[in-house]
């Protein structure tokens, strides 16, 4: 609970790891952000149901649904299959958070 409570609360940090998420020029770099982040996502499954959602939040709102719109087109599998397992933690979780930017895309 501590190391998910850091992360999340630590935005220098989750800008840098999505940075590198969104940096196609690098793909080991880029390939290897998208892995840690399935691996934090791992890491809050055991974790109580609030301490999930504030999680799922808190990278939502650092803009994780933009970072995965961009990573299933992606050429790596790797970073494919990340995204995948990213996107169905959070909608098994929290779909609402994926409703809400869906509607502010098609807002615009």
């Amino acid at each position: 609970v501590e190391i998910i409570g850091q992360i999340q609360s630590d935005s220098e940090l989750l800008n840098q790891l999505f940075a590198l998420c969104r940096n196609v020029a690098e793909s080991d770099k880029r390939r290897n952000g998208f892995l840690f982040l399935r691996e934090l996502f791992e890491i809050t499954k055991p974790l109580s149901m609030p301490h999930q959602m504030q999680f799922f939040r808190s990278l939502s709102a650092h803009g994780l649904f933009s970072i995965l719109e961009r990573a299933v087109e992606a050429s790596d599998m790797s970073i494919v299959s990340a995204s995948t397992d990213i996107m169905l933690c959070t909608l098994n979780h929290e779909a609402s958070l994926l409703r809400g930017y869906l509607l502010e895309g098609s807002g615009r």
